[in-house]
């Protein structure tokens, strides 16, 4: 069965396994319905994988579509304030979750988690004009996310996804307009 992915992922992912220069032997993944993405760095890294979803019908819908995949462990938490360890992983994979209104916290979190050699890959929509396409803005309004506006031409109405993989010594930058 194909997986159905955010506007820009399967490109965010071809960008994050061509730029990664480590084989990371710790990894996080977070966000609701991101268990394919997990599944994924988890086959091509040869890794098991901690996913984590902040409410309990994304908990439940992850399980069912992971089966019975042990690679990928889903894990019921709040992402700003999470039971792992500092500097526990080497790659933390965010997938539209810091655009909740509370993305500060949420940042600090994941500062606190990832190793100071580790790196972390972020998608997210954003918007390119004031007003963006019906999609996203059924996506902002039946959740708990924030917009983020870039305004580059206020005559384009069009979205963006935006991927940016960070370590503290680069940061490169992927984006794909939908």
């Amino acid at each position: 069965m194909k997986k159905i992915l955010l506007p820009g992922t399967n490109y965010q992912i071809k960008f994050l396994f061509e730029n990664l220069d480590i084989k990371p032997n710790n990894v996080l993944v977070i966000g609701a319905s991101s268990e394919s993405i997990a599944v994924e760095i988890s086959n091509k890294y040869n890794v098991k994988t901690n996913s984590i979803v902040d409410d309990y019908d994304s908990f439940i819908n992850s399980r069912i579509s992971l089966g019975n995949n042990s690679n990928v462990n889903i894990i019921l938490m709040d992402y700003e304030n999470t039971d792992f360890n500092d500097n526990q992983f080497d790659l933390i994979y965010a997938q539209a979750s810091i655009s909740l209104t509370n993305r500060n916290k949420i940042i600090k979190e994941i500062k606190r988690i990832l190793r100071s050699d580790g790196y972390f890959c972020i998608g997210e929509f954003v918007s390119l004009s004031k007003d963006p396409p019906k999609f996203m803005r059924d996506i902002y309004n039946n959740s708990n996310l924030v917009m983020i506006l870039f305004v580059t031409d206020p005559h384009r109405i069009e979205s963006l996804v935006i991927g940016v993989l960070y370590s503290r010594t680069r940061s490169l930058f992927c984006t794909q307009t939908e």
